[in-house]
Order: C-alpha cells, then sequence, then structure tokens
C-alpha cells in the first residue's frame, strides 16, 4: 500500500459502489496516519487488539490500515453478530478499542458493558450522542500528529486476529 501511495499517489485506491465515494492512494494514505495517530492519543500501543465493527464502507479499510500503522492488531467482527456472539470475540481477543460505523455502534455500545478489557468505543456517526470513553472518528482525524511518530512496525508483528464460525469440512 505504502509502495502505491508513493509511486501512484493520485490514483485511485478504492472505489465504493453503494456511494460512488472514491479515495486515492494519497487521500487514504494521509487519512489513516491521522487516525493511526489519534487511536495513538486513546492509548493503543503496538500489539493492543483493536476491533472494528462496519459493513463494507470506506471507514472499515481507513481504520484497518490506520490499526496497522499503530502497529496494533485489527480484530473484524462481523456486523450481523448478536451482542452475545460478539461480546464473546471481544473479550476472548482481549480487544482495547473498537471502532464501529453508525450501523454497528449500538451493538458495540451494548457488548461494551460486559467486556472489561474494552475501554474505549471509536464511532464514525458525526450524528451520535457520545457516552463516556466514546470518541468521533471524525475527531480524532483532526487531532494534531503531536510529537510522538508512529511506532516501527516489524514485517512479523501481529496485524489481524481473524475468528470463523468453523469448517463444514
Amino acid at each position: 500500500f505504502l509502495e502505491s501511495a508513493r509511486r501512484a499517489p493520485q490514483r485511485t485506491a478504492l472505489t465504493f459502489d453503494a456511494t460512488g465515494e472514491q479515495l486515492s492512494f494519497a487521500a487514504l494514505d494521509a487519512q489513516s496516519t491521522r487516525l493511526a495517530h489519534g487511536l495513538g492519543s486513546l492509548g493503543v500501543r503496538p500489539g493492543d487488539r483493536v476491533a472494528v465493527v462496519a459493513g463494507n464502507r470506506p471507514v472499515f479499510v481507513l481504520a484497518w490500515l490506520a490499526i496497522a500503522k499503530a502497529g496494533a492488531a485489527m480484530v473484524p467482527v462481523n456486523p450481523a453478530y448478536r451482542a452475545g456472539d460478539a461480546q464473546h470475540l471481544l473479550s476472548h481477543a482481549g480487544v482495547k478499542l473498537a471502532v464501529a460505523d453508525r450501523a454497528c455502534h449500538e451493538l458495540l455500545r451494548e457488548a461494551r458493558a460486559r467486556v472489561p478489557s474494552l475501554a474505549q468505543l471509536v464511532i464514525d456517526d458525526a450524528g451520535a450522542a457520545l457516552r463516556p470513553g466514546e470518541h468521533r472518528l471524525q475527531a480524532l482525524m483532526q487531532l494534531p500528529p503531536g510529537d510522538d511518530a508512529l511506532p516501527r512496525v516489524s514485517a512479523d508483528a501481529l496485524a489481524n486476529v481473524q475468528f470463523t464460525s468453523g469448517t463444514t469440512g
């Protein structure tokens, strides 16, 4: 991704047919770097587990890249899960923070009450009334990066914790 962003910054990196939204490599790189700094301001450190609960929307890809840049591991959560399933996954993975789109943040709010490690939520919904421990994604992306550089992430660092529903073998 970073190599593509350097070689062809204005080329389209993502197109979302449902909304018509497009992001260039340069825009996606810049936005994910800003979000990575925002996650760091909330205490996300290398090795932490960060959940993403979102449909097929730009926020999913943006969060995935930002989490990787912060040195954390993404834990994708199926947005169709019921609260009990989400709670089990979030608890088992030791998720510290979760990012959700506007359609999924209520699922995380319900799960958060029963998952002690899940201290904070980042919500991609400008109209949602925030509760303690909740933050707007857009506000995090507007924070100045501060003096801390993003961590160097080794090639063998954990990047993803994937849960499946099993196999039919």
